[in-house]
């Protein structure tokens, strides 16, 4: 997916537009190309925390793994995590639950890793990602709310009821 993307980048055409509206839709996509290439701070800004992203989930998978006692190597580790991140294209039900899963435990196998080990791991990850939006989540909106200046239940129950 990334070297396709990255030459419709680099020699992206200019297209004209046609009379179909689905052509168009196609053409008006390919063609906004042209705007992210040109911000080239952008461009590296948006590598730069895909990067990242795929380093701290290939991590992510090391240490699942090593949870349930299967040893991965760092390739290992970025083939699982890089290939199974397509799964979004896939994900026909919410988050992806089961598409996920089924495309991991498919990967696994190609490694040598059985179908239970890799669903195991799988579900661990699921959970944790569970828990860090259930304990981060509140957290992280009360703070935005607060720096918009959005007024949250307790500051509405501190104030005295004749005030409005």
């Amino acid at each position: 997916m990334v070297v396709p993307l990255l030459i419709i980048i680099i020699f992206s055409p200019k297209l004209e537009n046609r009379k179909n509206n689905i052509i168009n839709k196609i053409i008006n996509i390919i063609n906004g190309w042209h705007s992210i290439k040109s911000n080239r701070k952008a461009v590296f800004i948006i590598t730069l925390f895909a990067f990242l992203n795929l380093i701290i989930g290939t991590i992510g998978s090391i240490i699942t793994y090593n949870i349930i006692g299967v040893n991965l190597n760092f390739l290992q580790a970025v083939f699982l995590t890089s290939v199974g991140s397509l799964s979004v294209l896939f994900a026909i039900t919410p988050g992806g639950l089961g598409i996920t899963e089924a495309i991991a435990v498919f990967l696994a196998s190609v490694i040598g890793i059985t179908p239970v080990e890799s669903l195991t791991a799988t579900i661990i990850g699921r959970v944790a990602g569970i828990l860090v939006i259930f304990v981060l989540g509140p957290v992280f909106s009360y703070l935005l709310m607060k720096e918009l200046g959005l007024k949250t239940d307790t500051e509405n129950l501190k104030k005295p009821k004749n005030q409005k």
